[in-house]
C-alpha cells in the first residue's frame, strides 16, 4: 500500500494550472501562514516566491474530469458513496506558480477487512503522479476510500490526553535550538470550527460533496449533520509543521483519517520528532509524528511525515 513509485495503471490525463490565486485560497482555509503571507509582494508571484501548502495539490480536484469530489448540480449525497481512509503525498518537490503540470491518475491496489465494530471495509487506492513541462515527476500521492455501511455520525477516534493549554498557531515561532529524537510541539489550529471554515475548504480544494456543508446531505448520507473533511483536518495539522519548520519543509505526509470532526470542534496539533532518517552536507530529513486531536482527546487524523531542516 502507498507504494506510490509504481505508475497509476488506467492512465486518466488532464492539466492542472498552478495559480497564484488557488495556492493564496488553498493556504488561507488550512490557515497556513508560513507558505502565504497577505498582502502578496511582487516578489511572491516570480517562480519560487510563493511555495503550497503540503496538502495542496488535492486542489487537482477542481479540474480533474473522474473525480467524485464535484458531483452534479442538485445531486445529494448517496449512502453508497465512500469515506476517505488515508491520504499519503511524496514531495519531489514543490510546484511554481505559473507551472502547469501534468496529472496522471488511476485505479491502486483494493482489498477488504473487517473495521474495529465488525464491519466489513472494501478499501481501495486511487493513484496519482504530477509532471513538469520536461516530463519529471514532482509529486506522488494515492488517495484511500473506505466503502461501508457504518456512517460517521459520532466520532470514535482513538483517544489521547487534550492539551488545553497548547498555543495558538499565531504564536508558535520557527523552531529554535537543536532538533533531537522526543521533542513535541502542539498548538491550537481551529478553537472552533464552523460551517465557514468547511465552505472556504471546500472551495479551495474543490472537494463539493455536499455532506460537508449542507445538513439534509448529510442526514441523507447517514450522519446527524454537516461534519469536517479529513483532508481539512489535515492541512490544518501541516499547517503547524510549516509554522515550525518552514514553507516547503515538509517533504512527505502519510494520514490515517480516524474520526470525524463536527461544527464546533476544537482542534490541537501534536508534532514529535521520532526518528532521524537521513544527514547530508545541507540538511537533515526527521521522521515527525503528527496528531490532530479535538477537545474529547479523540484523535481525528494520526500522520507520518518527512521533514527536512537545513543546517
Amino acid at each position: 500500500m502507498y507504494t506510490t513509485a509504481d505508475p497509476p495503471a488506467d492512465l486518466d490525463r488532464f492539466l492542472f494550472p498552478v495559480g497564484a490565486t488557488a495556492v493564496v485560497a488553498f493556504a488561507e482555509a488550512v490557515r497556513d501562514q508560513q507558505s502565504v503571507r497577505i498582502p502578496l509582494t511582487v516578489n511572491d508571484l516570480v517562480a519560487g516566491g510563493l511555495v503550497p501548502s503540503p496538502t495542496f495539490l488535492v486542489s487537482t480536484a477542481s479540474v480533474d474530469p473522474a473525480t467524485h469530489l464535484r458531483p452534479e448540480r442538485g445531486r445529494m449525497s448517496d449512502a453508497d458513496e465512500p469515506l476517505h481512509a488515508g491520504y499519503h503525498v511524496r514531495h519531489h518537490r514543490y510546484p511554481g506558480v505559473g507551472e502547469t503540470l501534468e496529472v496522471h491518475s488511476g485505479a491502486g491496489e483494493e482489498w477488504t477487512r473487517r473495521s474495529r465494530d465488525g464491519s466489513e471495509l472494501r478499501l481501495r487506492e486511487r493513484r496519482w503522479s504530477y509532471r513538469d513541462a520536461a516530463g519529471t515527476v514532482v509529486a506522488t500521492a494515492v488517495w484511500l476510500d473506505a466503502y461501508t455501511s457504518r456512517r460517521p455520525s459520532v466520532p470514535d477516534g482513538d483517544s489521547v490526553p487534550p492539551s488545553p493549554e497548547a498555543p495558538g498557531l499565531q504564536q508558535v515561532g520557527a523552531v529554535s535550538g537543536r532538533v533531537h529524537v522526543g521533542r513535541q510541539w502542539s498548538a491550537v489550529v481551529v478553537e472552533e470550527l464552523d460551517l465557514l471554515h468547511l465552505v472556504r475548504y471546500s472551495g479551495a480544494a474543490g472537494d463539493l460533496v455536499p455532506v460537508h456543508f449542507s445538513d439534509a446531505a448529510a442526514q441523507r448520507y447517514g450522519a446527524g449533520g454537516v461534519f469536517g473533511q479529513g483532508m481539512l483536518s489535515l492541512g490544518l495539522g501541516c499547517s503547524l509543521l510549516t509554522a515550525l519548520f518552514g514553507a516547503g519543509a515538509v517533504r512527505s505526509v502519510d494520514a490515517r483519517f480516524r474520526s470525524p470532526t463536527l461544527v464546533g470542534d476544537r482542534l490541537v496539533a501534536i508534532a514529535r520528532v521520532v526518528r532521524q532518517l537521513d544527514r547530508s552536507e545541507s540538511a537533515t530529513d526527521w521522521e515527525v509524528g503528527l496528531v490532530v486531536v479535538n477537545q474529547h482527546g479523540t484523535t481525528v487524523v494520526q500522520a507520518t511525515t518527512e521533514i527536512r531542516v537545513p543546517h
